[in-house]
């Protein structure tokens, strides 16, 4: 037979995030270096959020795996889609009340994509031997919404070009893939 193995494989499972740079995203800090004239004193530095919980990832993955001809020909295809619910997120606030942003799950955004590997032994010999290999993969993600029944943002600016000119270089938006540069468009 000209197929030696066949295999299908399809996974799914959800797991938690609750990374946002901080063990304790969903408390208020306090700065107690901060100096008061000639008094040492202390100063709120991040706004509690009890509310915070994990970020939720859900990953589907389904693929196919084959080799054939006594295993000189090789082909692996997967499909993989990943939607990520509560993002943590730091969410921004009016300046005016004396923070920059507190911790909050708004948001969600999906990845998807297909991965092909392809690999055969063209030459396979005692004293030589020639392997081809290639792959090819594709994916596309798309941010859903960075607003929830509780929170609402129309778009979050990333990344900056530094001094003198502070521009923002990314913008994550609703609908829109995530990691999209933004900026002059100049024809």
């Amino acid at each position: 037979s000209w197929l030696d193995n066949l295999t299908l494989k399809v996974s799914y499972g959800v797991q938690g995030n609750d990374n946002l740079g901080t063990y304790y995203a969903w408390q208020g800090n306090y700065d107690y270096t901060w100096a008061n004239a000639s008094e040492a004193g202390a100063m709120r530095k991040t706004l509690e959020n009890k509310s915070v919980t994990w970020e939720k990832n859900a990953n589907l993955n389904t693929g196919i795996e084959a080799t054939m001809f006594n295993g000189r020909l090789a082909l692996s295809v997967e499909y993989y889609t990943r939607k990520t619910t509560d993002m943590l997120l730091e969410y921004p606030m009016a300046l005016s009340t004396g923070f920059k942003n507190y911790n909050a799950n708004a948001g969600s955004m999906r990845n998807q994509g297909v991965e092909v590997m392809l690999s055969g032994d063209l030459i396979s010999r005692k004293d030589m031997a020639l392997t081809l290999s290639g792959n090819f993969s594709y994916n596309k993600n798309k941010l859903i919404s960075l607003s929830n029944d509780r929170y609402t943002m129309e778009y979050l600016t990333l990344g900056s070009t530094g001094e003198p000119m502070q521009t923002y270089t990314h913008r994550l938006e609703d609908g829109w893939a995530v990691g999209n540069f933004y900026g002059w468009r100049v024809d």
